[in-house]
C-alpha cells in the first residue's frame, strides 16, 4: 500500500453493499491515517441489510451498521 495519501473517502460505498461490516474492516485495513465515511446508518441491533428496487427497476441494497461493532472495527 502506497502511503503517500492520508485519506480515504468512502463515500457512500458502505451504505450500498450487503457486506459493510467485512468492506468496512478491508477498509481500515488499507492503513490510511483517515477514513470519511459518507451516508452510513446505525442501527442498535445486529448488522443488517434491506433489499428495495429504486426506480421500478434497479435492485439494491441499504445497509445498517451496529454501532457497537463499528466503534470496534475503526479503533
Amino acid at each position: 500500500m502506497n502511503k503517500k495519501y492520508d485519506l480515504l473517502h468512502a463515500g457512500t460505498m458502505l451504505d450500498v453493499i450487503p457486506i459493510g461490516d467485512e468492506a468496512l474492516e478491508y477498509l481500515v485495513s488499507l492503513g490510511f491515517k483517515h477514513l470519511l465515511l459518507g451516508r452510513v446508518k446505525f442501527t442498535e441491533k445486529k448488522s443488517y441489510y434491506d433489499e428495495y428496487v429504486v426506480y421500478d427497476k434497479i435492485r439494491t441494497v441499504a445497509y445498517y451498521h451496529y454501532i457497537d461493532s463499528l466503534k470496534d472495527i475503526c479503533t
